[in-house]
């Protein structure tokens, strides 16, 4: 009797995976017999909830709705944030609302660059109700072997300042500076801010928050150095911190006040999404408190100034970046004259160069343009070739 030959080991393993396969295939069959249909939700417009808009400041204010506000280091936007919490605290009118009173209104403020001490003293010289103002931060984190107290983190903290906010029967929400509470705690999630998905993924549990609980929302952050193109381009980052916000306010100093010692800021909106038109422009200062003449406050329409200003967004932010452009101006024409008078002596080393413009404190940017506005020659060496120097242009009938 003849026995069969056994089949080879690497002829079983591929039967075996074969069968597996078989197997495998079979089960994601059966699961796709068995699995739901994707579910999608449909309801009559008759079903959904009226929502009657509610809306304050001339409208630059909306509950249930996030808002924006822009402006540069200085500008006065602390001061202007402070001054509306105060008024949402105690129900007192907005500027232009005449003796327009409101019932107040418990205020929640997260902030991040100054201390929450340093905003109560703000909110005091402001006339707000401190009882009606909560201070509210994520638990306390490590940072160097110090217990510092943490952003909020919406990506965790969102349901539980909901229900915070409810159980203190909140009506705003302020955060400072509000791209530091975006994400998860631990930063293990990173967040392109120039990346509009992912802005708009970001913003999404501060939007849900604020509408969810009825809530006045706004958020400060800073705008982008170059005043290059309009103010719709003005914000740092995607435009979708520009296209999530329901409205869209900036604080600037006033262009055509800039050489006071106490300048005019102006509150403007370069968006209002629920209004047939934008709020106009108005007007504040920062004044001594009387109380405490360390302490500001933003004071509205004040020295025979009228409290609106009868420009918009974008004729002061062509005049504040034509401001721009002439202290650009400014600053090229010191390094044209720098470098024609340093340069009269012989020609220079870059490293002498650059070490002469920081003592006179002009920029090594402002230098380079004044270099190609006077033609002014590079000294190169070796191969390849490399700038070491520079020296004036030959004048006329030089060799």
């Amino acid at each position: 009797m003849v026995s069969e030959p056994k089949k080879s080991s690497d002829a079983e393993l591929t039967e075996k995976l074969a069968r597996l396969e078989r197997i495998k295939r079979a089960a994601r069959q059966q699961a796709d017999l068995t699995r739901p249909d994707p579910e999608i939700l449909v309801k009559s417009a008759n079903d959904v909830p009226n929502e009657k808009l509610h809306t304050m400041f001339g409208g630059r204010l909306v509950r249930g709705a996030f808002q924006l506000l822009v402006g540069p280091g200085e500008a006065g936007k602390g001061m202007g944030s402070v001054d509306i919490m105060a008024r949402l605290s105690t129900g007192s009118p907005f500027p232009g609302e005449g003796s327009k009173w409101r019932n107040p209104m418990t205020v929640l403020v997260c902030v991040t660059e100054d201390s929450e001490s340093r905003v109560k003293a703000r909110l005091m010289a402001a006339d707000a109700d401190l009882k009606k103002v909560f201070f509210v931060s994520g638990k306390p984190a490590n940072r160097g072997g110090v217990i510092v107290p943490s952003p909020i983190a919406f990506d965790e903290d969102a349901g539980a300042l909901l229900k915070t906010a409810n159980s203190l029967g909140a009506g705003a929400l302020f955060l400072e500076t509000f791209l530091e509470h975006l994400g998860d705690r631990e930063g293990k999630k990173q967040w392109s801010t120039n990346n509009e998905a992912e802005v708009r993924r970001a913003l999404a549990p501060i939007v849900s928050v604020c509408r969810v609980g009825s809530l006045v929302g706004w958020g400060v952050m800073h705008p982008r150095k170059s005043s290059d193109g309009g103010i719709e381009d003005s914000i740092s980052g995607s435009a979708a911190f520009r296209n999530v916000g329901r409205t869209v306010l900036h604080v600037y100093r006033d262009p055509n006040d800039s050489a006071s010692k106490n300048p005019w800021r102006l509150l403007m909106t370069s968006k209002s999404n629920y209004l047939a038109q934008r709020p106009p422009t108005l007007r504040f200062r920062i004044e001594s408190w009387d109380k405490d003449p360390d302490e500001g406050r933003a004071v509205w329409g004040i020295e025979g100034k009228s409290l609106v200003d009868d420009r918009n967004a974008e004729d002061i932010w062509r005049e504040i970046r034509e401001a721009g452009k002439q202290r650009r101006d400014y600053t090229v024409r010191d390094a044209e004259r720098f470098l024609a008078k340093i340069l009269a002596k012989g020609q220079k080393t870059i490293d002498e160069l650059k070490k002469a413009a920081e003592g006179e404190d002009i920029t090594w940017r402002a230098v380079e343009r004044a270099k190609e506005n006077l033609g002014i020659e590079s000294i190169k060496t070796g191969f390849p070739a490399k700038v070491v120097g520079w020296r004036l242009p030959p004048e006329d009938g030089d060799i």
